[in-house]
């Protein structure tokens, strides 16, 4: 167990652009990847147990929250090698990767890539598509959000208030922390204040990450895989139809299913998503 649990930031400056982290605890470093419209403060509800058995760096990836935009769109591979930049430089060999959703596609390309930076991966929501499948969501759940005309060259998501969003019903598609907001507590609405304060800086990179990601073959992807592999779904999550074809594909992977997760399992179930890593991870 970590002796001392001071909180530490730290600025990772590259070409393009500042990437900050957050590092904390002692033991063996995790590092931690959110996935869009997060940032390092989705893991909040974990890393205060997580960080009594493991270092954990907890990053703020391109163009979200804290680290900053960078100047071109990134592919999904430019996002995986920020990472690497990021191991680099926190001066570490090997790395445990916990991602959710987007973040848990970049662990799956780091593992890939670089098979000798990931020790283990823990992969909450993994949405395991190929192109095509990737295609049809990018056109028929992502471009028809995109309602904004008014404020960049390209259509985006609008700025809405929570209560506006809490008023839009179950056909919203709009969820903070993984829970559709008309389902949400009032006391969610501090979170999804910060992801609104995220979202005002990045909808447009939002839309640039959320394009690069239906364009990964993730399937070709995780075949490549040779690490030990947690695969985590809550069982409403939207991605939870993936698990079997993700337990399939990446060989040597195990599927656990957490129940009443209707979204994301570290927000919906912290202390199951801590103890799920605990056992993974130590063994």
């Amino acid at each position: 167990m970590a002796e001392s649990l001071s909180e530490t930031g730290h600025r990772i400056y590259r070409r393009d652009g500042m990437i900050y982290l957050e590092k904390v605890g002692a033991g063996d470093p995790v590092l931690f990847i959110h996935g869009v419209r997060g940032s390092g403060t989705t893991w909040r509800q974990c890393i205060p147990v997580l960080s009594q058995y493991f270092t954990c760096y907890i990053v703020d990836i391109p163009g979200y929250d804290r680290s900053d935009i960078p100047p071109k769109q990134y592919s999904m591979e430019d996002f995986a090698e920020s990472m690497v930049d990021v191991i680099d430089a926190c001066g570490l060999g090997q790395v445990n990767v916990v991602g959710e959703h987007t973040g848990a596609v970049l662990g799956v390309l780091l593992a890939a890539n670089h098979p000798r930076r990931v020790r283990k991966l823990v992969l909450d929501g993994l949405p395991y598509w190929n192109l095509d499948q990737g295609r049809k969501i990018w056109e028929r759940f992502f471009l028809p959000r995109y309602t904004d005309i008014s404020s960049f060259h390209v259509p985006v998501y609008p700025l809405i208030s929570w209560n506006e969003a809490r008023s839009m019903g179950p056909t919203s598609n709009l969820s903070v922390a993984g829970r559709p907001v008309h389902e949400a507590p009032e006391t969610d609405r501090e979170v999804w204040e910060k992801q609104e304060e995220i979202h005002h800086r990045s909808r447009l990179w939002e839309r640039h990450t959320h394009e690069s990601t239906t364009k990964c073959d993730v399937t070709v992807v995780g075949a490549k895989v040779d690490c030990p592999v947690l695969l985590l779904y809550g069982d409403r999550d939207p991605v939870r139809p993936s698990a079997e074809k993700a337990v399939d594909g990446i060989k040597g992977s195990v599927f656990k299913e957490i129940l009443e997760s209707p979204g994301y399992v570290h927000a919906q179930q912290p202390k199951k998503f801590s103890d799920e890593i605990q056992a993974f991870l130590l063994n």
